[in-house]
């Protein structure tokens, strides 16, 4: 009987450490890979060492994509500025204006040049100039001094009484303040521009100007009279002036003034309009825009296979423009929606395109 006590107390006692030490290899060991230790070491730190398990590619895209998404608005900022930057216009001289400047004409080049006129007191060329010089410095992203710029340009347009020019430069002069956030300041200069394109009867100046007031409308959430500017004064216009480019780029801010009050859908059927038009007229570049927008919009609502398949299409045609902004917002949107579909080595590709793109312009 003493015998059989002291096996059963022995087998007991075997299999408590047993499972104590199974216990504490879990414990110490969560993934298993630790086979071997000793189990009596009494030393300072821990018995085992368990380092974490590297990260898969799938873990890697899914937080680089939430760390990049902090980024997003300044891309945006980009984008948006690029298109404002487009609606700059050349004064009615600058034809000849050209002609005496070099196409590969330094800034520093351009100041002198125009200190040189100054002196002579040509003040048509003077003005001209300095309408070049803030698009150069916009360019740079120096909005303070092409605001400067284009003030002189102003003044100096006023000297001469060319009621066309000064109109040119105003409106040149609400689409930098519309980038500073002034939207008051923008909304009078392109008042102005609209009233000189009334006074000499030009139907497809007055559409785009009216598109223009309702993008500052929009910018200061203005949001309701920005659509029936749209829909009730420029796109009318556009059709009686059979101005195309113009009317898909009323269609475009259309779209951004509905997606910037989340309604997606309304701002879809608008792009869909204005896709159909660029296809018609051959507008690659806005065809890219739009493709780019709408795949945007359709990540939005969850839309993955649908926004992928238009995000291809927008980055194909990006390749084939200079808008590098774009094509950045067009690979950080595509690489996420790869994410989202759990394709994580084509998500990574564009994450390498995202990368030499940001680098570039940042």
């Amino acid at each position: 009987m003493k015998i059989f006590s002291t096996t059963l107390l022995t087998f007991i006692i075997t299999i408590t450490i047993s499972y104590a030490q199974t216990i504490d290899s879990k414990i110490l060991d969560p993934y298993g890979f630790v086979t071997k230790y000793d189990t009596t070491f009494n030393g300072i730190g821990p018995s085992v060492y368990i380092l974490p398990l590297p990260r898969t590619l799938k873990d890697e895209m899914i937080d680089t994509y939430n760390e990049i998404q902090t980024f997003e608005e300044f891309i945006r900022s980009g984008f948006q500025n690029t298109r404002l930057i487009s609606y700059f216009k050349p004064t009615s001289n600058a034809q000849n204006i050209h002609k005496i400047i070099p196409d590969t004409l330094v800034r520093d080049e351009l100041e002198n040049l125009i200190k040189g006129y100054e002196i002579q007191k040509n003040h048509v060329i003077v003005y001209s100039l300095y309408n070049i010089l803030a698009l150069e410095l916009l360019k740079e992203n120096n909005k303070k001094e092409a605001i400067e710029s284009l003030k002189i340009a102003l003044s100096y347009a006023q000297i001469e009484n060319q009621t066309d020019d000064i109109a040119i430069i105003q409106s040149n002069l609400a689409s930098i303040y519309l980038l500073t956030n002034q939207y008051g300041e923008a909304l009078a200069l392109e008042n102005a521009y609209l009233l000189h394109a009334l006074n000499v009867k030009n139907l497809a100046n007055q559409a785009s100007s009216q598109a223009r007031i309702a993008l500052i409308q929009a910018y200061s959430k203005d949001y309701q009279t920005a659509e029936n500017t749209v829909i009730r004064k420029a796109i009318p216009l556009f059709n009686k002036s059979k101005f195309y480019d113009g009317k898909i780029e009323a269609w475009i801010i259309l779209a951004e003034i509905y997606r910037n009050q989340n309604k997606h859908t309304e701002a879809q059927w608008f792009l869909l309009q204005a896709k159909d038009l660029a296809k018609e007229k051959d507008y690659n570049e806005k065809i890219a825009t739009i493709e780019y927008m709408l795949g945007s919009s359709k990540l939005i609502q969850s839309n993955y296979k649908i926004a992928k398949k238009e995000l291809e299409q927008a980055w194909k045609l990006a390749q084939n423009t200079q808008n590098k902004y774009l094509q950045l917002a067009i690979a950080e949107q595509l690489g996420r929606s790869y994410v989202y579909l759990k394709d994580y080595e084509t998500a990574k590709n564009y994450l390498d395109h995202y990368w030499t793109l940001r680098n570039l312009l940042f």
